[in-house]
């Protein structure tokens, strides 16, 4: 099953706005704005996650460490019941040092539904979060 080129455009201008949003750091906002309240999140190798508490919970990591975060989509995939996004996510910290990393997202939603049902990502997140660690040790 396709989707037409308009459902496409949809879900591919969704996705971008998706990670725009996310990149404000205003992840309160973000939840509210893309994800369903009760939202089935599973984050690489953690145990599944419900709601935006449980998004909440593991993005708040972020706070107070990285000030920069951007997303370079490398391929989406539209497809009827789900968006595709493998990405280069680019961290700067407070520290001033950088890292990058690949990433994909899987977001379960039609193209023209407003909120994802559930939200899937799978990366290596160790560089960011051994920065993190170490910038928590310095305070």
């Amino acid at each position: 099953m396709s989707v037409s080129g308009t459902q496409r455009e949809a879900g591919e201008k969704w996705i971008a706005d998706f990670y725009h949003l996310m990149e404000t750091f205003d992840f309160g906002k973000w939840t509210e704005t893309c994800l369903a309240p009760d939202v089935a999140f599973n984050f690489t190798n953690m145990p599944p996650l419900k709601g935006h508490e449980g998004v909440l919970s593991v993005f708040g990591q972020l706070a107070g460490g990285v000030n920069r975060m951007t997303h370079e989509l490398n391929d989406v995939k539209v497809l009827p019941d789900r968006i595709m996004a493998a990405s280069t996510v680019n961290y700067g910290f407070i520290n001033g040092e950088e890292t990058s990393m690949k990433a994909f997202g899987i977001l379960h939603k039609g193209p023209e539904d407003g909120k994802a049902k559930r939200y899937d990502i799978y990366g290596d997140f160790t560089p960011v979060l051994h920065i993190l660690a170490a910038l928590q040790t310095k305070a």
